[in-house]
């Protein structure tokens, strides 16, 4: 490796540079918390509308309240730079190692890099999912119309809504309202027909793309305009990132596993039961 190339490669796996990347993003989460209270109205669209759109419009009308944004995404970047570089180099002296032990413990010591790798598997996901997902505009669902989605070649139908209100003496101002729905689909994408149930916190998913409910009605039971019928907003987005994400969570899972099972197993050495 070139001096050049060394240098960089030392500057990036240094535990210094963790330490300082650690307190900026501290400071810089604490600045983003007190930006987000106060300017609410800036920051939620960015779900919906995506990255690049939020760009363009919110995030560039007023700098001051969204470099903090700007500046996470660059010292998430470092630190994933940094956790990759000092995780490969503590792999690779176990690597020159592994001669001297035994195959599990050499497998066992792997746990906590396959978790690293993880993290920064999934960091990447979120980063692919902000620089690369597409997101359709709200859809309003009433029941029995289907709506087409032409951006996705995907027809959807609302077939059945069910809404759960509030039960309990603790909040009456609460009573006879809505607190979650659940709308029933009929999904077609030219090949085929699906049902899936959709909710507040349960989004559908389609290979890479995901159904979201971001408003039903009615909210108040028998309450409102009479005229007033079922309906869910929807907003749907194509996600390449989730494949990421996802790699990664069961690439974390099984890193865990292996560090669980290294706890246990040297318990158990220890006590002279294996």
């Amino acid at each position: 490796m070139k001096p050049f190339l060394k240098a960089i490669w030392r500057f990036f796996g240094s535990m210094n540079l963790t330490v300082v990347l650690c307190l900026l993003l501290v400071t810089d989460l604490g600045c983003g918390y007190l930006c987000m209270r106060r300017h609410t109205g800036v920051f939620s669209p960015l779900n919906d509308i995506g990255l690049w759109n939020w760009l363009e419009t919110y995030g560039t009308s007023e700098p001051s309240v969204t470099a903090w944004f700007f500046l996470l995404i660059v010292l998430l970047t470092l630190l994933g730079i940094n956790t990759f570089v000092c995780t490969t180099e503590r792999l690779l002296v176990l690597g020159r190692a592994r001669k001297n032990m035994p195959l599990l413990r050499f497998t066992l010591l792997l746990a906590p890099h396959v978790m690293h790798y993880a993290v920064i598997l999934m960091l990447s996901g979120y980063l692919c999912s902000y620089l690369t997902s597409r997101v359709i505009p709200v859809k309003t669902l009433l029941p029995g119309r289907p709506a087409v989605i032409h951006e996705l070649g995907l027809t959807l139908t609302m077939e059945k809504l069910e809404l759960d209100y509030f039960a309990g003496d603790r909040m009456p101002f609460f009573q006879g309202y809505a607190m979650d729905a659940r709308a029933t689909l009929l999904i077609s994408d030219g090949a085929g027909f699906r049902r899936a149930t959709l909710g507040i916190n349960r989004p559908v998913r389609i290979a890479s793309r995901g159904i979201f409910l971001t408003d039903f009605s009615p909210r108040k039971k028998n309450g409102g305009m009479k005229w007033a019928s079922d309906r869910v907003d929807v907003t749907i987005r194509e996600d390449y990132g989730v494949y990421f994400y996802l790699a990664g969570m069961l690439l974390f899972f099984v890193g865990l596993l292996l560090y669980v099972y290294d706890i246990l197993y040297f318990k158990l050495l220890k006590k002279g039961t294996v």
